[in-house]
């Protein structure tokens, strides 16, 4: 195998920088302070056919797994996924491609539950909307005392 060791810094044409005192390559970029910097697009290959790809355009950012399972995995505390305002969850393909919803989180506003594409759980400024059937298994529902039940298109059955 062939090896070089570099004792300084490393340039050629503007592509490869490599800042071995500060422990960070660059390709493409030499912003100082970061450990690797690509350039937008440019992406990382994991895997021998480069199963896991990791890049950034001008406007987003992509993990891309082509074989198997992406495990998100801690064994110490929580994962939390952040988001500036919504956070969207697909099944069954990409978003816009055919996929199904499954989870939609919306910034200020609703969450979302849906089964097969179709929206079955909702949060909104009043509490939630359950579209289908409840199957209320081992319990019951309560109610304060000043709540009641309606039913029918003019609220003609009350439980009060």
């Amino acid at each position: 195998m062939n090896r070089s060791r570099i004792t300084g810094d490393l340039t050629a044409s503007g592509l490869l920088y490599a800042d071995i005192a500060n422990d960070r390559v660059g390709i493409g970029s030499t912003i100082p302070g970061n450990k690797l910097s690509l350039p937008d697009s440019a992406k990382i290959g994991l895997g021998n056919a480069e199963d896991l790809t990791l890049y950034h355009d001008s406007g987003h950012s992509y993990i891309n797994n082509a074989l198997g399972d992406l495990v998100l995995k801690t064994t110490n505390d929580d994962i939390v996924l952040e988001a500036y305002d919504d956070i969207s969850m697909y099944v069954q393909g990409a978003s816009g491609s055919g996929a199904e919803k499954a989870i939609m989180a919306y910034g200020n506003g609703a969450v979302e539950l849906y089964y097969n594409n179709t929206l079955r759980f909702a949060t909104n400024s009043a509490g939630v909307t359950v579209s289908g059937n409840c199957n209320v298994q081992g319990g019951g529902i309560t109610m304060q005392d000043t709540y009641g039940y309606y039913a029918g298109t003019g609220n003609d059955l009350s439980i009060l």
